[in-house]
């Protein structure tokens, strides 16, 4: 079983799980998540005494520069202890990717592979923008996860139009046989409302603390940056805060990406259950497949906090909104 699980995660994510010890099966996991959290907590002891020491002063250059990389340790802190508490919801997940990459026909191994390769290129790019692959796990793996799903939704649908098609051609001949396939599709849409539901659980409260955190981090970057902008010697810590600035967009970025694509992919499959050749199946069949259209009407969602759903509009509003802070702090100084 770990040895499928190894080809469903890329490296560089299985080894941040291993060393905050929650991978499956790994050894003295508990001993790797006390020494992990125990260093992270001495990191953020001293950070937040320099926060606290330069707290007073008039120059708030160093205490924003301080600042928003103590809150990003803050988040990689909170991150490590909700993955610590939520191992056998992450297990699961993981489980439910292996299952599906061993079931994997050779027909569909293009579209598995295809969705991999995409997942764990993006989930590499975020890491390596980061340096430390922990700190970042969770947009990595929220990246591959939804991913996954969006490639199985996409094997579904293949799956939906080839059944329909045979179904004209044993018309008469095989209808039990016909029935049981449209009702295992029927079974696979729901494996897959479960396991969104499952990430949806796990990664809630995680965007909810990133997305507040990065709006304290960019609002930090923003006043860096507006006042680095003519200011002598100021050109490197504008260049340190032009690109952490982009980081943590990017970050945004990803989050909202996967929670619209997931939207999309799961109102597409009403529209291949509804382009189907499912007037010429029996009517048996035909309530099945209305039963699926009605369902994908209620497209499948990842939230902030249970709030607001992640979606590209969301992103452009925290754009929207970060570019007008920006604007205010450059009037104003």
């Amino acid at each position: 079983m770990e040895n499928e699980m190894k080809h469903t995660v890329c490296r560089s994510v299985e080894y941040g799980l291993r060393l905050i010890g929650v991978w499956p099966g790994t050894s003295f996991a508990i001993l790797r998540k006390f020494l992990s959290i125990l260093s992270v907590i001495v990191f953020q002891i001293f950070q937040y005494q320099h926060v606290i020491v330069h707290f007073g002063e008039e120059d708030l250059t160093v205490l924003m520069d301080a600042l928003s990389v103590t809150v990003a340790y803050t988040i990689l802190f909170i991150k490590m202890i909700i993955f610590s508490f939520n191992a056998r919801l992450l297990n699961e997940i993981i489980a439910s990717m292996s299952k599906d990459w061993k079931e994997c026909d050779i027909s569909n191994e293009y579209t598995m592979t295809r969705i991999a390769y995409v997942s764990r290129w993006v989930s590499n790019v975020i890491i390596f923008s980061h340096m430390m692959s922990v700190f970042l796990y969770a947009t990595g793996q929220i990246n591959e996860r939804v991913l996954h799903i969006c490639g199985q939704i996409d094997l579904m649908r293949q799956k939906l139009s080839e059944v329909t098609r045979k179904n004209i051609e044993r018309k008469n001949v095989d209808q039990d046989v016909n029935e049981s396939i449209v009702k295992a599709l029927i079974i696979r849409h729901q494996q897959i409302i479960i396991f969104s539901k499952n990430i949806e659980n796990l990664y809630s409260n995680i965007a909810l603390i990133q997305f507040f955190s990065n709006t304290l981090v960019i609002c930090c970057l923003g006043f860096l940056i507006v006042i680095s902008i003519g200011v002598p010697g100021g050109s490197m810590m504008l260049i340190k805060s032009v690109f952490f600035y982009i980081v943590m967009s990017l970050e945004a970025f990803i989050y909202c990406f996967v929670g619209e694509h997931l939207s999309t992919k799961s109102e597409m499959i009403g529209d291949s259950a509804y382009e189907s050749l499912w007037y010429e199946s029996s009517p048996s069949q035909n309530r099945d497949i209305h039963i699926m259209i009605i369902r994908s009407q209620k497209h499948l969602t990842l939230t902030i906090g249970k709030v607001a759903e992640l979606s590209l509009r969301q992103f452009a509003n925290i754009i929207k909104a970060s570019a007008s802070y920006v604007s205010v702090l450059h009037a104003m100084y």
